[in-house]
């Protein structure tokens, strides 16, 4: 396993996954992909949050880009994406 996870329901409105990676392991991208269509098959909307220790900001970082890519193919559940910056 190479990332922490928690689900929550919110009085059925939608639904939020709180993702944290703790520091870059192979096979991240297959597994959230992996679990985001697992729980496309009981929740239609996704708040994804966390930290995923990835460099968004930057377009070399291949990760980065393969994460989102997962995201954008999942667009029509996931409703946002939010990155926690604490510390």
């Amino acid at each position: 396993k190479t990332f922490e996870y928690a689900v929550f329901n919110v009085r059925s409105l939608f639904t939020i996954l709180a993702v944290y990676r703790p520091l870059p392991r192979e096979g991240f991208i297959t597994e959230f992909d992996q679990l985001v269509s697992l729980l496309s098959l009981d929740y239609n909307r996704l708040l994804i949050c966390g930290d995923v220790n990835l460099q968004f900001e930057k377009n070399s970082d291949l990760y980065a880009r393969q994460f989102y890519n997962v995201c954008r193919i999942w667009s029509s559940i996931i409703m946002c994406m939010v990155k926690l910056l604490i510390g």
